[in-house]
C-alpha cells in the first residue's frame, strides 16, 4: 500500500474518472477503501462521493444515485453528486432541489 493518506487516491480516483481512466480509477478507488478502513467520514461521504463519480462518468448516473442515497445525504459533496445524477438522469427539478441544498448548506 502507498504511503500517503486516503486523500491522495480520493482526488485520484476523481481525477481518472474525469479523464475516463477507468481502471487507474478503480485503482486509486481500491486503494482508497483499503487505506480508510475504520474511517466513517471516509466510508460515509468520501467513498460513496468517488463511487458515484465514477458510476455517473461511465454512464451508470442510477447506480450512482442508488449509492448516494445510502450515503451521508447533509454532506455537501454528497449532495453535489446527487444533482449530477439527477441532471444525468434528466431529471432536472430533481438536480436543481439538491443543487440549491448544497449551496444553502455552504453559505
Amino acid at each position: 500500500m502507498s504511503p500517503e493518506p486516503w486523500q491522495v487516491n480520493y482526488f485520484a480516483t476523481m481525477a481518472h474518472a474525469l479523464m475516463k481512466h477507468w481502471a487507474p480509477a478503480n485503482q486509486e478507488l481500491a486503494t482508497m477503501k483499503q487505506k480508510s478502513a475504520g474511517n466513517a467520514f471516509a466510508s460515509g461521504t468520501r467513498i460513496p462521493t468517488a463511487e458515484a463519480n465514477l458510476a455517473t462518468q461511465q454512464g451508470r448516473p442510477a447506480d450512482a444515485l442508488k449509492i448516494l442515497m445510502a450515503a451521508d445525504t447533509t454532506d455537501v459533496s454528497i449532495m453535489n453528486r446527487i444533482a449530477e445524477a439527477h441532471a444525468a438522469l434528466g431529471h432536472p427539478a430533481e438536480a436543481n432541489v439538491w443543487y440549491a441544498r448544497s449551496t444553502a448548506t455552504t453559505r
